[in-house]
């Protein structure tokens, strides 16, 4: 199987059509009609059923689908990394990174690494785990770095602990909570700029709120830009709860009792891909940058 003819099966795939899959591919219908047989003919079991509004997967056609994704990004992958080395002599990395990390701990890893490897290039995903795990089981990342989910990662991915990290509540400096440190009430009287409730932080945070019996918080912002957040904190009267090596300058912790969570950060990759020597090494220098100001 050729990564080309995948390029096609997967486009009968997602369109569902041969005829607009053909058009998308800029093939005739009949040449794609036959590059599809061909592929059944060299697997032996039947891709799609032909009907007349357009074709159906089969189980077997699906099957594929889902390996055929991480071949044609592999390959694509191949040909990029050579045109890189051909250019520059060095490699490339394809990293997904948590919001928490983009802002200060990633990029000054990429410097440290382009120091040592003046030729490696990077290609970043930011996102929150559920996009970056899919990601990275596609194929399209080589690894990503967030933090681990508390009900364990998708199947058919491992996560190897980095280094672990507190979230707290933080605020601007001078915040009249600050003068309120030991009255967990006093959280809910101010507006809140919250990941999103989808996000693996958010339930953890409820059950903070409900452990100490309060009723957890009504976001006023909801956002994954965590550069978002640290504006929100500094420009006005805004909680959070944001990891501790983020806190500087004018963004401090409101040291309430009960309202620590610890939490992994971990780096994600497909079961059965062990991460290259120039990953590892990243790896290492991406975990001291952010233990530094852990």
């Amino acid at each position: 199987m050729v990564p080309i003819l995948l390029e096609q099966f997967l486009a009968v795939h997602r369109q569902r059509s041969l005829g607009r899959a053909a058009a998308a591919l800029g093939l005739s219908q009949p040449a794609l009609s036959k590059a599809m047989r061909r592929l059944e003919a060299e697997l032996g079991a039947v891709l799609f059923e032909r009907r007349a509004a357009g074709v159906v997967p089969t189980a077997a056609g699906d099957a594929l689908a889902a390996r055929a994704a991480v071949i044609v990004a592999e390959a694509q992958r191949a040909r990029l990394d050579v045109e890189h080395a051909r250019r520059t002599g060095g490699g490339i990395l394809r990293l997904g990174v948590a919001p928490a990390l983009a802002p200060d701990a990633m990029p000054e890893a990429i410097i440290r690494m382009r120091a040592r490897h003046p030729g490696l290039g990077f290609v970043l995903r930011e996102g929150l785990y559920a996009v970056l795990a899919g990601e990275v089981a596609r194929g399209g990342l080589d690894l990503a770095v967030c933090n681990r989910p508390w009900e364990g990662v998708a199947p058919g991915l491992v996560a190897t602990t980095l280094l672990q990290e507190s979230f707290v509540v933080a605020c601007r400096a001078g915040h009249p909570v600050l003068a309120r440190s030991t009255d967990c009430a006093a959280l809910l009287d101010y507006p809140w700029a919250l990941p999103p409730r989808e996000g693996l932080l958010w339930q953890r945070l409820v059950d903070l709120f409900l452990h100490a019996g309060l009723e957890p918080p009504v976001p006023a912002v909801e956002t994954d830009s965590v550069a978002m957040l640290r504006g929100l904190l500094a420009r006005a009267g805004f909680l959070s709860f944001l990891p501790r090596r983020l806190l500087a300058g004018e963004l401090v912790e409101a040291p309430m009792p009960g309202f620590t969570l610890q939490r992994e950060l971990v780096a994600l990759h497909r079961i059965g891909v062990t991460p290259s020597p120039l990953q590892d090494v990243f790896l290492a220098v991406l975990a001291d940058v952010a233990s530094s100001t852990a």
